[in-house]
């Protein structure tokens, strides 16, 4: 997992994306300096360079607002070619946007439509090798979950109904205390009360993480054996960070103080407030100025159809409890 402006992401799942812009900009590339008929464009490669940068943009914005950068999306067939309908509709009116601010940009539709073709095909089938590489769990690094409360269950959930998540469970070690043997039979349970040789397990099954999701910790903690994992270079997640990175969602109801206390999310770097502010600015401009014809259709419709005001207006609560109007 790797850490973005304070947000998970799977090393597997962005190699996924980085390899499809690539296969998306290669394709359509290649398609324009094949069937661009021959003129000034044509032989201008920058130009169509841009013009395949721009394009892939469009398509993997298109893609990534029709869901199908969902896991579950990719893996299933229906919606994917639900979701490359919706993407197309949406990237043929932002082509179709820029066209009239750069008509001297303007691709023939047949050659467009052989790009588009193209990459429906190429796309496809390179999801559907991805979907084969996460319903088999290729790659998947191996972890062990000490823990059988209500936390551990959800984790355990969490990783067998994600096919995307990254992680197979080796070994699930219950609690000394614990009565309960819930957890599904084709996992290996540990459960004879003594957390001796954990290190050493972890060691000889090339176990990467130990994620600890004791609901009690005093008195019945294997600081020894955990701390013999970090020194032997194995990660030691607690539950809740480890269910967060899963999942982006916390566990309400386990939270303890010293989780919050030791928390990094109260920290806000001046760079990253700048940079989101900046990001969020920008993008909101751009696509004003593109929905800019669509928005005035619509909010000609409103008129002809409803009575008040064209635009929605609701009071709201921001930062410092300062309301304003959204």
């Amino acid at each position: 997992m790797v850490k973005v402006l304070r947000q998970y992401y799977s090393l597997r799942n962005i190699f996924f994306v980085v390899i499809e812009s690539f296969l998306i900009f290669f394709s359509i590339f290649a398609t324009l300096l094949l069937f661009v008929p021959e003129n000034e464009i044509s032989q201008n490669h920058f130009f169509l360079f841009n013009f395949a940068v721009m394009i892939t943009m469009f398509i993997q914005a298109s893609i990534y607002y029709a869901d199908l950068y969902e896991i579950k999306n990719v893996i299933s067939p229906k919606s994917f070619f639900v979701g490359m309908t919706k993407a197309f509709i949406l990237i043929f009116f932002l082509s179709g946007s820029c066209y009239l601010f750069l008509p001297f940009a303007i691709i023939p539709f047949e050659v467009q439509a052989i790009c588009f073709s193209t990459v429906v095909v190429i796309i496809g089938g390179y999801r559907y090798c991805c979907s084969f590489v996460f319903k088999h769990g290729l790659f998947n690094q191996r972890i062990m979950l000490i823990g059988d409360g209500d936390l551990a269950e959800k984790i355990i959930t969490e990783i067998n109904e994600r096919d995307d998540c990254g992680y197979e469970i080796s070994y699930i070690v219950l609690n000394n205390s614990s009565e309960k043997i819930f957890f599904d039979t084709e996992i290996p349970v540990i459960s004879d009360g003594n957390y001796q040789g954990l290190c050493s397990l972890a060691r000889e099954n090339k176990i990467r993480k130990v994620v600890v999701a004791l609901e009690e910790k005093r008195g019945n903690f294997p600081s020894e054996e955990l701390l013999k994992c970090r020194i032997q270079g194995i990660e030691v997640l607690e539950g809740n960070s480890f269910y967060e990175i899963l999942s982006g969602k916390l566990v309400v109801d386990q939270l303890y103080p010293s989780w919050l206390i030791f928390s990094d999310g109260f920290q806000k770097s001046l760079v990253n407030s700048i940079f989101k502010r900046t990001f969020d600015i920008a993008v909101a401009f751009m696509m004003m100025v593109v929905c800019l014809p669509l928005m005035i259709i619509a909010g000609i419709l409103i008129k002809i159809d409803s009575r008040g005001p064209v635009f929605y207006s609701q009071e709201r609560v921001g930062r410092n409890h300062k309301t304003y109007n959204i």
